[in-house]
């Protein structure tokens, strides 16, 4: 969102935790200039995947942006696996396959990171474990 809102294809250097809804103070996240685009949690099975410039697309709509198609090419570059990897070397950036987690996390730390959750965030509505392990 924010390339769209820049209509700039460049990859931010703030980091995820800046803005991220659940970890920051409410003041801190009063203190960014508006508008705000913060982050917050969303599914692999959430992403766009199947066809990313028609889902650019949309979301510019909704934000009531005006995107020219190379506009649209150009985040759709910058967003690439690849392309991430490149940039945020020091990072870990994962394909975003649904199921993935199966190649970093044991089931026994699935099933930790899931007691924790279940723990800390009880009647959370947006927590449903939906994987399994075959």
């Amino acid at each position: 969102m924010t390339m769209l809102r820049r209509g700039v294809p460049k990859l931010t250097d703030k980091t995820k935790a800046e803005a991220f809804v659940d970890i920051c103070h409410p003041k801190m996240l009063d203190a960014l200039p508006s508008p705000r685009i913060l982050n917050s949690h969303l599914t692999f099975s959430d992403l766009p995947t199947q066809d990313l410039p028609r889902e650019i697309k949309r979301i510019a709509k909704f934000l009531e942006i005006e995107v020219a198609d190379d506009l649209i090419q150009s985040i759709c570059q910058a967003t690439a696996v690849d392309t991430m990897r490149e940039a945020f070397k020091s990072f870990i950036v994962r394909k975003g396959q649904v199921g993935d987690w199966k190649n970093w996390l044991t089931e026994a730390q699935d099933e930790a990171l899931d007691d924790v959750a279940k723990e800390t965030m009880p009647g959370l509505s947006i927590y449903k474990p939906r994987f399994t392990l075959p």
